[in-house]
């Protein structure tokens, strides 16, 4: 298995498929256009983990700050829409480390306002209408039941393992 990494600034990606270019102009357009989202996401994100080709599933190890994904997300996405995703998950840390919930729907609500109020003031009005159709549906339901959690761990445990033991051999040198 091969997995491609690059780092930007202080965050490690890490991608058994697709998306680290798009990753990569994902971040450094939060850098051009919105300085304190980089801000947020440089201070709370350390990696991200690509681990599959394909499929929608992401989960934040709100401990660590890594957010792992299958490519799915990342070959779907528009690098827009990927920074408003990635100001999304750094909340998430965030909340986790100032004590507050950071799973359930009032985590996901004050999230996704952060994350519409991004990609309004960037005029992207096609993703705020998605982003709404979406938290509509309440889509954290499906992804806190933690039998589904453990599901996907267990599926990507073997790459996951690659990777963290690759970002920490890199974090010794």
């Amino acid at each position: 298995m091969s997995i491609t990494q690059k780092t930007v600034d202080q965050i490690q990606i890490m991608s058994v498929g697709p998306g680290v270019a798009k990753l990569v102009k994902a971040i450094l357009f939060l850098k051009k256009t919105d300085q304190h989202a980089y801000n947020k996401i440089i201070k709370y994100l350390t990696a991200i983990f690509v681990v599959s080709d394909t499929g929608s599933y992401n989960e934040t190890d709100t401990l660590r700050g890594i957010w792992m994904t299958e490519g799915g997300i990342i070959v779907d996405g528009s690098y827009q829409y990927l920074s408003s995703l990635l100001l999304h998950e750094a909340h998430h840390i965030a909340q986790h480390r100032a004590g507050r919930p950071y799973t359930g729907a009032k985590a996901e609500k004050s999230a996704y306002k952060l994350q519409r109020r991004f990609l309004k003031r960037i005029n992207y009005l096609e993703a705020v209408e998605w982003l709404d159709n979406m938290y509509g549906q309440k889509w954290w339901q499906h992804q806190d039941r933690a039998y589904y959690s453990q599901d996907i761990n267990r599926k990507y445990s073997g790459v996951k393992k690659l990777m963290m033991q690759s970002l920490q051999s890199e974090s010794k040198e």
